[in-house]
């Protein structure tokens, strides 16, 4: 299912404020408040909440704007710890 229109738009305006995460920089923790405020002010929705922890969730397009801004590097990070699977198919909590 196509993300609405507005939600892609608020994705697209996410994305131009995030600069990729870099732990030199700032602390994750940091980062992702930082990316929850832009997400927020941008009109993102939130990302649905899972029943437990060991459900996958479908793709959505919080977790695909923290998967794009997160940078290159750490998103092969996360990749490699995802395996078998892929990065978007787990809440960024778990992440």
């Amino acid at each position: 299912m196509a993300a609405p229109a507005d939600q892609v738009a608020a994705a697209g305006r996410a994305l131009q404020c995030l600069r990729p995460w870099n732990q030199d920089e700032i602390s994750l923790s940091e980062w992702s408040s930082q990316f929850d405020e832009v997400c927020m002010i941008n009109g993102l929705d939130a990302e649905p909440p899972a029943l437990d922890d060991n459900e996958l969730l479908p793709h959505n397009l919080r977790r695909a704007v923290f998967l794009a801004a997160i940078g290159q590097r750490y998103y092969e990070v996360l990749r490699q710890c995802c395996l078998p699977g892929l990065p978007n198919m787990f809440p960024i909590l778990n992440l």
